[in-house]
């Protein structure tokens, strides 16, 4: 019954949307039915969703991963990446055909999830970095152009 609930909101944020903004939902324990057409990319936390993997089941849209867990010095473990860490999980989720977002967990400074604040991890610079790195098609041809 709660399923259609959402589909309802969905339906009514898309339709009265003259911006057209992307839409999605952030999934947790459940999948939601990524191929509706309201939806304008997967939104996904855990990264034992694979994007080809998904693609095959719900249809081919961009393919996000919200959380990757945190850099940060948290004693729970989605909030102790290191940087390092955190760095390679955004080599992997591109390499995987994806985006990824960035989150800091830290005591010493105000926690960027969710809040706001200032980041003063150690990985931002790097992400960057790589950033750069992959709209530089200078470098290699736009990755958008590539075939699955």
């Amino acid at each position: 019954m709660a399923n259609l609930g959402l589909q309802a909101l969905f339906k009514t944020v898309h339709a009265e949307d003259p911006s057209n903004h992307l839409l999605s939902i952030h999934n947790n324990e459940y999948l939601y039915n990524y191929s509706q057409p309201w939806v304008s990319h997967f939104s996904l936390q855990h990264t034992h969703n694979k994007p080809r993997d998904l693609w095959g089941i719900y249809g081919i849209k961009p393919f996000m991963y919200d959380e990757v867990k945190y850099e940060g010095s948290l004693s729970q473990n989605w909030g102790s990446l290191s940087a390092p860490q955190m760095v390679q999980r955004f080599w992997w989720i591109a390499a995987a055909g994806a985006y990824g977002m960035h989150g800091e967990m830290k005591y010493e400074c105000p926690y960027w999830s969710g809040n706001g604040g200032v980041y003063c991890g150690q990985s931002v610079d790097k992400i960057a970095w790589f950033k750069r790195y992959m709209l530089n098609t200078t470098l290699h041809p736009p990755f958008e152009a590539q075939q699955l």
